[in-house]
């Protein structure tokens, strides 16, 4: 497959593309903590990038999102 070949790599443009709530104030629980930033991007391994009020950023792999 695409994906055993090439990784990730192969879809992140179209993720980055069709990523809803960019730039957009959410909270991100991940089991253990609560995140408040700005849905900023998906990495090249496919991890969400949250941009937090403090300027710093918060990578996740999993989690769940409210608006």
């Amino acid at each position: 497959s695409i994906f055993l070949k090439n990784g990730f790599a192969a879809f992140h443009e179209r993720f980055e593309k069709t990523l809803a709530y960019r730039n957009e104030e959410v909270s991100i629980f991940d089991g253990e903590n609560l995140y408040k930033g700005t849905i900023e991007s998906i990495n090249m391994e496919g991890q969400l990038v949250l941009r937090l009020k403090d300027g710093g950023k918060k990578i996740f792999l999993s989690g769940d999102i409210t608006l």
